[in-house]
């Protein structure tokens, strides 16, 4: 690659992601930072101001004008087509194309884990067969079939990251539950328990998705299509996840009901959760990469993290 290349790209730069991301960026590298949006990003990286340059390019015209895309080491693509409509995903693959074209960037792909759609693996790894079902997962899907072709044909690195459900620095992923299990009588406790008993909540902290992009960036690893998961942390078991609601907000009926539930109801749960959540994997199967590109034993445990959202859904539910 050559040397003088000296920019990178971040496409769908108003995710929640952008921020810590440009963060460990500009910690690690001396990279202009390149970040596109159909949103006006300039209020939301104020302290950015002298350091990023803005786009806001229009896909579906052909006259794309951006500084330095040609100078570009890498292309970090954070948009999500299922929010699009269909002339709008074939422009913006349209703008992919061009970019690589012209600086032949690698590209980083942030999919999801939700691709695997209905596959019944019980541990479920890079080399497990997709079965996308519904509009998200087949769009998702599709978009990694189309970028690896797209990266083959021009002749670069593609690395497809498919992370599970992303916490912490202000997403709201899982915000409705926590409000509700806060709000719940001692017996809807119980229920929820013990239909839920053994369900793994598949969370993974938006700190862990950073640091796997930023070794990539480091040239660390090798490009194909990499799960992005902390399944085997025992936060993420279900009955523990609602222990760490319940210290941060305490209840006399935490000790009963931690005590004394068992899980009668799970099985129910479990046919109940085959016929009206087909689109989904099993509740008690995992995702567990084959191939992390960090090891979880050299990243902090996910409680932190875990910790860190339910209090910024509390927080923010305060102030609304």
């Amino acid at each position: 690659m050559n040397s003088k290349k000296n920019s990178l790209l971040i496409l769908g730069a108003s995710s929640f992601i952008s921020k810590p991301l440009i963060e460990a960026i500009q910690k690690k590298f001396s990279l202009k930072i390149l970040c596109q949006s159909r949103k006006n990003l300039k209020e939301n990286f104020s302290n950015y101001k002298n350091k990023i340059i803005f786009s806001n390019i229009d896909y579906s015209k052909d006259n794309y004008k951006i500084d330095y895309i040609h100078e570009c080491k890498y292309v970090i693509n954070l948009i999500n087509s299922s929010n699009l409509n269909s002339n709008e995903i074939k422009n913006v693959r349209r703008f992919l194309k061009y970019v690589l074209k012209i600086s032949n960037a690698e590209l980083i792909h942030i999919s999801t884990a939700s691709v695997y759609g209905s596959c019944q693996d019980k541990i479920i790894c890079e080399d497990s067969l997709c079965y996308p079902k519904n509009k998200y997962q087949i769009i998702k899907r599709l978009d990694e079939i189309y970028l690896q072709k797209l990266a083959t044909d021009i002749g670069t690195k593609c690395f497809i990251l498919r992370p599970t459900e992303i916490i912490g620095y202000k997403s709201q992923n899982a915000s409705k539950f926590i409000k509700n299990y806060i709000s719940s009588s001692f017996f809807k406790r119980y229920l929820i328990k013990s239909f839920n008993g053994l369900r793994t909540m598949h969370f993974v902290s938006c700190d862990y998705l950073v640091s796997t992009i930023i070794k990539i960036i480091e040239r660390k690893t090798s490009p194909g299509i990499y799960l992005v998961s902390q399944d085997s942390d025992k936060a993420n078991d279900f009955i523990e996840f609602c222990k760490i609601i319940e210290e941060i907000k305490p209840s006399r009926f935490n000790y009963f009901i931690n005590k004394f539930y068992k899980f009668p109801l799970y099985w129910l749960f479990k046919i109940i959760y085959r016929i009206f959540r087909e689109n989904q994997i099993p509740p008690d199967s995992k995702f567990i990469s084959k191939k992390p590109i960090i090891n979880l034993n050299d990243f902090y445990p996910l409680r932190k993290d875990l910790n860190k959202h339910i209090n910024y859904i509390l927080d923010n539910q305060k102030e609304s």
